[in-house]
């Protein structure tokens, strides 16, 4: 298992068939006898947190701000997309994939909507990532901000990823300058990266 940090702008599949091809050609060349890597591999996201803790904190944002009006509270409450993380690993020829991220998006200049605007904005953000290719999980609305767990394509990169979010939404509400400019993604995984890191040592794969 080799775990490795990449820039936002390298697209995930680019950089682990990268890897794998470099990796096999110096092994070959410097070890008599090795026979090579299998052609398929598996890909996936790790980060400092796990995807249930993404999910846990996307879904109680609206609990922890300070919301001063209660009903605008509970309007913004409901306004949550949930979807259970049941679907199989994204296949191709010769890898899986399994590529998680927290995406958050901003409203430009911390515009405030109002509960139906938000509602609106909700439902296209669904799909705006389902036009791209991307899974959904989570979703949390906030009066100037969105909190997302999705799936992301593995032949997209992060940064791109996001940018391509903020314009089909934007498309999809007629308002190309919705979102301000930048975002945040974090990629997550089934375990953090600390037990990935340790995990490594102790089967010997990483020295120190």
């Amino acid at each position: 298992m080799c775990i490795l940090s990449c820039d936002g702008n390298l697209v995930p599949c680019d950089a682990a068939k990268c890897l794998k091809g470099r990796w096999d050609h110096f092994l070959r060349k410097s070890m008599c006898g090795f026979p090579g890597f299998k052609r398929s591999f598996l890909l996936r996201s790790l980060g400092q947190n796990t995807k249930t803790v993404v999910r846990n904190y996307i879904r109680s944002q609206v609990d922890k701000s300070d919301l001063v009006d209660p009903l605008y509270r509970e309007s913004m409450k409901k306004l949550c997309f949930h979807d259970e993380d049941g679907a199989v690993f994204k296949n191709s020829q010769r890898a899986v994939y399994d590529l998680f991220a927290h995406v958050i998006l901003v409203t430009a200049s911390r515009y405030r909507m109002f509960a139906p605007e938000a509602k609106a904005v909700l439902a296209n953000l669904k799909q705006a990532c389902r036009q791209i290719a991307a899974d959904p999980y989570e979703i949390s609305m906030m009066p100037d901000h969105a909190h997302m767990l999705v799936r992301w394509p593995n032949d997209i990169g992060g940064t791109d990823f996001v940018e391509r979010i903020k314009a089909t939404s934007g498309s999809l509400m007629r308002r190309a300058a919705f979102w301000s400019g930048g975002g945040y993604i974090g990629t997550v995984g089934p375990y953090s990266l600390k037990k990935a890191m340790a995990l490594n040592r102790g089967s010997g794969w990483v020295a120190g």
